[in-house]
């Protein structure tokens, strides 16, 4: 629309397309690169469709979330949600980020938040520089509660964070709000980053089909996937 994202169509059949009806708030898309990119981050953000009981399946029973995306900023010195149903503790849900605060620090991070609603369950955070900035890179978030693993942060297949424990009960129940892409539930913070490819499933894939969706991605990226340490 205009040179900006109006819609982002869900490829699964079950309608929950993205949208924005606001000009001003719709990600802009980039064209200039080898492949199309969908930027959105902060104020320029989507909404996916219906209820919030249409996004319960991100933390319940679990998922697995794959991105191809990178920032745009070198230091952005902040974070920003690339998928979420939350914010915080406060708000029941999940959310997918990037972060770089290099003044915290907090520098070149990916970060998986999951809330019951009262308290924040998890808090998955990569050491810095596990995600660089300006570097396209397949970042996959996977929620596992009864798993060994709770949560795990994998790039290129390579896993570079991990939760074993749960700080406290697991969520049940829709989440806070309806998924936003580009921006946490309600807080307005972020910076642009390039969205190539997001795709979601519940429950969280098997070993195997995890291994397919990585290496279908890493071939129509142009990517390097190690897939070493599951």
């Amino acid at each position: 629309s205009s040179g900006n994202v109006s819609t982002w169509a869900d490829q699964s059949g079950n309608a929950r397309h993205f949208t924005q009806g606001t000009d001003a708030n719709r990600p802009t898309y980039d064209q200039s690169g080898a492949w199309p990119a969908v930027v959105a981050g902060g104020t320029r953000f989507m909404t996916g469709a219906g209820a919030a009981s249409n996004w319960r399946f991100l933390h319940e029973p679990s998922s697995s979330v794959f991105f191809v995306t990178s920032t745009t900023l070198a230091d952005s010195n902040n974070i920003t949600a690339l998928l979420a149903t939350q914010d915080s503790g406060n708000g029941r849900g999940l959310a997918c980020a990037l972060e770089d605060r290099a003044s915290e620090p907090a520098n070149d991070r990916a970060r998986m938040l999951v809330s019951n609603g009262s308290a924040a369950v998890i808090d998955s955070q990569t050491a810095n520089n596990a995600v660089p900035a300006l570097t396209r890179a397949l970042v996959e978030y996977r929620y596992t509660p009864a798993a060994v693993l709770k949560a795990t942060v994998i790039r290129n297949g390579v896993i570079v964070a991990w939760t074993v424990a749960l700080s406290s009960t697991t969520p049940s129940g829709d989440p806070a709000g309806p998924a936003r892409l580009g921006r946490f539930y309600t807080y307005t913070d972020g910076k642009p980053q390039n969205i190539y490819e997001a795709i979601a499933y519940s429950p969280a894939l098997s070993v195997t089909n995890a291994s397919r969706v990585r290496r279908y991605l890493g071939a129509r990226y142009g990517l390097s996937i190690s897939e070493t340490g599951e």
